[in-house]
């Protein structure tokens, strides 16, 4: 006989099962959906998304890098069709130390270039100089917001902010000075790294080399009248440091093993810059800092030079670095780095032997130019100067080709 008791568990046991069931699919109908949407096609949808929107801005990068590189290939047509240009009206070649431009235009004009479609809203021009009968040839090439050619100058004035303190890019005489302790004004080119000294008023790079060509050289060793001894005279225009940088250079030009190193490939030295190195001297309490009495007396067409008593100066944002004798002056100043003594251009107006050089710690002395220093070559650089990559720190420096 069937207890009833046994029943009516049954049935509650049965109505609990139940309840529970609907319970289970409910919360897991819930967990399973989002507004009536199962999340396994939300999941697979934003993959897909994903996925395109990967798609898309791999394929943006792909041709803004081949966009960029056909105006590349369009600005090494313009070099070849400048040099055809120049083969035919060679009357036009710039005199040694010199430059002359052709304009994009002209070329397409006269028919050594193809007026290519992406060219229609640019303009450019190729720039030859003339290097002792070497010629080189740079382009540049403008199509406002879709290419433009990486100008170094305007890399280095534009991107950089203009400051009146503490470390940076002044604005000095007419030029801009980099001044301060640590400042992004490194610079790859050939095999070596070099500092941006200053951009002048004629939109030309000063660099001086990052560290030494060499570490033991004498400025001048010649016999003295007025000392009656071989301390050398501080005339730069006579001297033997003129004589070894012409030779440095002149090595460099062609590819001379007469130095263990060359201080530039054979293709970097074409980009050179002859410029006017000022060779005036200066008094040791001298306080006119803008190159005023150096450049009294100056050198053309130097292609390798050193850097004046002024420029090292400049490079101190002490206040205190006042004159030649002033010990601040290796204070706040990125050219005092290397531990060694080095030669600037500039002789000692108080006699006839003398010459500045920097001191192991930074500080200028005037000294016997039969010393043997350092030698930190300085060089130019045009306004048309390209580059190719970089952003001018130690670790990533602008980069000419």
């Amino acid at each position: 006989m069937i207890d009833p008791k046994e029943n009516k568990n049954e049935e509650l046991i049965e109505a609990l099962k139940t309840e529970y069931d609907e319970d289970e699919v409910v919360t897991t109908t819930k967990t399973k959906s989002v507004v009536g949407i199962p999340i396994k096609k939300i999941l697979i949808f934003s993959i897909i998304i994903i996925f395109l929107l990967i798609i898309v801005l791999w394929l943006l990068s792909v041709d803004s890098s081949k966009t960029s590189s056909d105006y590349s290939a369009y600005e090494n047509k313009m070099i070849a069709a400048a040099k055809n240009y120049y083969k035919v009206n060679n009357k036009e070649l710039p005199t040694d130390g010199r430059s002359n431009e052709v304009t994009l235009s002209q070329l397409i004009k006269l028919n050594y270039m193809e007026d290519y479609a992406k060219l229609k809203s640019c303009s450019g021009s190729v720039t030859v100089e003339n290097h002792s009968g070497d010629y080189s040839y740079s382009s540049y090439l403008d199509c406002g917001d879709n290419y433009s050619s990486k100008v170094l100058y305007k890399q280095l004035t534009e991107s950089n902010k203009i400051v009146d303190k503490d470390a940076g890019l002044y604005r000095m005489n007419n030029e801009y000075v980099y001044r301060g302790e640590k400042v992004n004004n490194y610079v790859k080119f050939g095999d070596r790294l070099w500092r941006v000294v200053k951009i002048d008023s004629n939109k030309d790079i000063v660099l001086i080399l990052n560290g030494f060509y060499d570490y033991e050289h004498a400025w001048d060793n010649r016999y003295n009248v007025d000392m009656q001894y071989n301390t050398g005279y501080n005339d730069y225009e006579k001297s033997r440091m003129k004589d070894l940088l012409n030779d440095i250079y002149e090595a460099a030009r062609t590819g001379s093993t007469k130095y263990n190193e060359l201080l530039l490939p054979t293709t970097s030295v074409k980009k050179l810059k002859p410029f006017k190195l000022c060779i005036g001297k200066v008094n040791i309490n001298n306080t006119v800092t803008n190159n005023a009495y150096e450049c009294q007396k100056t050198l053309d067409n130097t292609k390798v030079g050193l850097l004046t008593i002024s420029e090292y100066m400049n490079a101190s944002i002490d206040p205190e670095c006042k004159n030649p004798a002033s010990k601040s002056c290796q204070n706040y100043n990125y050219l005092s780095e290397p531990t060694d003594g080095w030669w600037l251009a500039t002789g000692n107006a108080n006699n006839s032997y003398e010459v500045y050089l920097v001191t192991s710690s930074g500080k200028v002395e005037e000294t016997s130019a039969y010393i043997y220093a350092g030698l930190r070559p300085v060089i130019h650089l045009g306004s048309n100067t390209t580059f190719s990559s970089g952003k001018g720190t130690q670790e990533k420096p602008y980069v000419i080709e």
